[in-house]
């Protein structure tokens, strides 16, 4: 009897080791792919900040002016 259960141990730890490793490489994959979303969208608003602070700076005919900051 001691046996058998020890040589079916190794398949269920197995086959749970498996559904571990799925759900662990499915939530990173999610999680990477929400990242990457994030760091479009910060790197658009970058730009668009970017492009204000560019534009204000060439509006502004004393550039020392916008040199402070806000």
């Amino acid at each position: 009897m001691e046996q058998d259960e020890q040589l079916q141990q190794p398949s269920k730890m197995s086959f749970a080791h498996y559904i571990c490793i799925a759900v662990t490489s499915i939530s990173h994959l999610s999680q990477q792919r929400r990242q990457q979303q994030q760091d479009e969208h910060r790197t658009q608003k970058q730009m668009e900040l970017e492009k204000e602070a560019v534009a204000e700076m060439q509006d502004s005919p004393d550039p020392g002016k916008n040199a402070g900051g806000v």
